[in-house]
């Protein structure tokens, strides 16, 4: 099992410190890549709000063996919706 699958483990079980890391292992990697796109501060923090409240509520959702890759494609979907 690799990090990822186990920080998904534990947030399954509501460990909210599993979260926390998942932010921070993720963070510089998709708020740049955001930010690029919308050209908006606001909007960006909205959609990594957004997408970890999703992993929070509905972790099974995200349980990916290309974690990375899944991460990436649902921003971009919540960058599109109204």
């Amino acid at each position: 099992m690799n990090m990822d699958q186990e920080l998904m483990t534990r947030i399954i079980h509501k460990d909210k410190q599993a979260l926390d890391e998942l932010y921070h292992k993720y963070i510089h990697f998709l708020y740049p890549l955001i930010l690029n796109e919308l050209q908006d501060t606001k909007k960006a923090e909205e959609v990594i709000t957004c997408l970890f409240k999703e992993i929070w509520n509905h972790p099974r959702l995200f349980e990916k063996k290309f974690f990375s890759t899944c991460l990436v494609k649902r921003c971009r979907l919540l960058m599109h919706l109204p």
